[in-house]
């Protein structure tokens, strides 16, 4: 009996170091305003780019795509693609396209955190794709606002 109610403090007690670590990582985020865009083949959609500091680590940058009152979206509809970029507006990295896997509302595409240099700013600017019946048709967030990483 004593054994086991170790293993659940044990347990209890590496769920809120994991917890603490999560929350301590993440400092900061902001996002563009929402772009609206269609009907696209019968949808409406929105999306907006995200820019994250992780303290101690570095940034990130997200792309968020959904539809616009129009119920879920059907598999393969939407796409997303995440960019950072340095303040300069230099494109530092990059997402492969991704698009919904199954029928969703919407869904976000993210970068990897990527080391940054501390007094540096950044921002987000993804794309999104909507299905128009014989291919896609792509639109750019707006810009995340400038984040300075300390």
């Amino acid at each position: 009996m004593v054994k086991r109610n170790l293993k659940v403090v044990f347990c209890t007690f590496m769920v809120g170091i994991l917890l603490g670590i999560s929350t301590a990582a993440y400092a900061a985020s902001l996002s563009s305003s929402w772009k609206y865009y269609g009907p696209v083949n019968g949808y409406k959609y929105k999306n907006q780019a995200v820019v994250s500091t992780h303290s101690g680590i570095g940034v990130s940058a997200h792309t968020q795509v959904s539809s616009d009152g129009s119920g879920n979206i059907p598999i393969g509809y939407m796409g997303a693609k995440a960019m950072l970029y340095k303040e300069n507006g230099d494109l530092w990295v990059s997402t492969s396209w991704e698009y919904n896997d199954i029928i969703l509302y919407g869904f976000a595409k993210s970068t990897s955190v990527q080391s940054a240099s501390s007094g540096s700013y950044y921002y987000s600017k993804g794309k999104t794709k909507a299905y128009h019946g014989d291919g896609y048709n792509e639109y750019w967030t707006f810009s995340s606002p400038n984040i300075k990483y300390n």
